[in-house]
Order: structure tokens, then sequence, then C-alpha cells
């Protein structure tokens, strides 16, 4: 194991686990307040292995929130859904694309956030990788609300004209 060949000496063991503990938050693996499966445990192993090996560490960009292998941002300006679709592709990202109950647990706000959703037909909410929304219902009050904010854990149709934040996600690099 990785830990048996490091150096003895309390000083040193201190200094390398700060770093650890701090590498840890950008990686596909780590989720606060959630134990580790053996699976993940393993992947956690070889990942710090690979980091003190000197191979090149997964991580988010400055600003970015690491969640389940992905990063995630949270604009604090507000604009239409077309410009937040255009800010999130300009920084190598999308708008978010949720695909399962626990990561929009993940990203609970009181405030409405762009995602990336939108019914252009009339008929079907398609995500931003093309994939159609399943299982999920959404929230509505008009035919003119044609894109789709994140909620209080819910989501809702909007009018793709509304100035809201929005949540860009890419992943861990």
């Amino acid at each position: 194991m990785l830990f048996k060949e490091l150096p003895r000496g309390s000083g040193q063991l201190m200094t390398l686990s700060l770093p650890v503990s701090e590498q840890l938050q950008g990686w596909h693996y780590y989720n606060p307040g959630e134990s580790f499966s053996r699976e993940g445990m393993r992947n956690v192993r070889r990942e710090l292995y690979d980091c003190f090996a000197g191979y090149p560490c997964p991580r988010c960009p400055e600003q970015w929130v690491a969640y389940r292998g992905s990063c995630y941002s949270f604009s604090k300006q507000k604009k239409d859904w077309h410009a937040s679709r255009q800010s999130c592709g300009a920084q190598g990202a999308h708008l978010l694309v949720i695909s399962g109950t626990s990561e929009m647990v993940g990203m609970m706000h009181t405030e409405p956030y762009w995602i990336g959703l939108q019914n252009s037909t009339g008929y079907d909410w398609v995500w931003e990788d093309g994939s159609k929304l399943n299982g999920k219902n959404v929230l509505f009050n008009s035919p003119v609300q044609n894109c789709a904010v994140l909620l209080d854990g819910a989501i809702r149709a909007s009018s793709c004209e509304i100035l809201a934040p929005w949540i860009c996600e890419k992943s861990l690099q």
C-alpha cells in the first residue's frame, strides 16, 4: 500500500496529508458526507498513487466545484438562456445536464438557475447533450416557457428571455 512507503515521522506525514485532503475535493470520487464504496476507495487509492508518482491529478478550474466526476460553476451574473449557454461554451463547458436525482439534490437553490434543458419542438424536453428528459416532470405555466431552470430541487419551465444565473458543467480535467 502507498502509505507504508511514506517516510515515518509525524512532521513529514502531516506535511503530506494536508495537500492530499485539499486535493480530494477536486477528485472524481470525493463526495463530502458520503461514505466511499469499495470500488470508490480503490479508485481514490489509484489516484493518490498516480499523484504521488508525478502523474497529473484531475481537478476543477479555480472557482469551480467538483461533484461526482464533474466540475460545476454557479454564475453570479444574470443572462437569458441563450447568452448563458454561450457563456458556458466559452469556458469549454455546457449548461447543466442532470443525469440523476442525486445530482439534482446536490444543486438545490432558492433562486432559479438556468440548466441545459429546452423544449424547442413543443413536445419533448431535450438536454444539451441531445438526450430526452426521462422520468422527471417539468413544472410550467404556459406554452411560451421553452427553457428550464432548476429551483428548489425541481425543474421548472421559464421563458428563455428571463434573466437568471446559470450552472455550467464540464468533466474533471
